[in-house]
């Protein structure tokens, strides 16, 4: 579990250990997006490095993309030029959003965030029991409908809440919706 961790972070995380040596010895060599777009790659030797260090943070990126797609982390950024709290980003806004060069910000269909901070998005808890619990609070309701429409006299809450409570046997019955 993690929050709050850098696009850079977030590349190192999908990255194996291998792939990560290799593009922190290119990046320590001054490879970088910019200079690789800047100069224009020269040929021999400079040009492939240049080429797989930006193949490698290409690949990053698509594997840091595919979390953020698919729902398991979320991002958090800033909007320019007045954006004074973080925005979530909608996980669906990363098919069109690109990285920026310097790996703090991300563009696409004429929107902005910079500052990214990545998290690991938390799974929600007891789902089933919240289900249940749902569940158990339309059944009931339902109950109570239909027992003081067949009622001949008005029935009381209290005794409402008795007989529920014999009706739903070893389930977690409360006053809440009686009193």
């Amino acid at each position: 579990m993690f929050k709050s961790i850098t696009m850079m972070e977030a590349m190192q995380r999908v990255a194996s250990a291998e792939e990560w040596d290799e593009y922190e010895d290119l990046r320590g060599r001054g490879y970088s997006r910019r200079v690789a777009f800047v100069l224009g790659a020269p040929e021999g030797r400079y040009e492939r490095e240049a080429t797989r260090f930006m193949e490698l943070e290409s690949l990053f990126w698509a594997r840091v993309r595919d979390n953020l797609l698919s729902g398991t982390w979320y991002a958090e950024g800033f909007i320019p030029p007045h954006g004074s709290q973080p925005q979530l980003i909608h996980r669906h806004l990363w098919r069109v959003l690109e990285r920026d060069w310097d790996l703090t910000g991300v563009t696409g269909s004429g929107i902005h965030f910079v500052n990214l901070l990545i998290s690991e998005a938390i799974p929600p808890r007891n789902t089933g029991a919240q289900r249940d619990k749902t569940s158990l609070r339309r059944q009931l309701m339902q109950w109570i409908e239909q027992e003081t429409k067949s009622s001949i006299r008005p029935i009381v809450k209290a005794e409402l809440f008795t007989l529920a409570k014999k009706r739903f046997e070893g389930k977690p019955i409360t006053q809440t919706l009686f009193f």
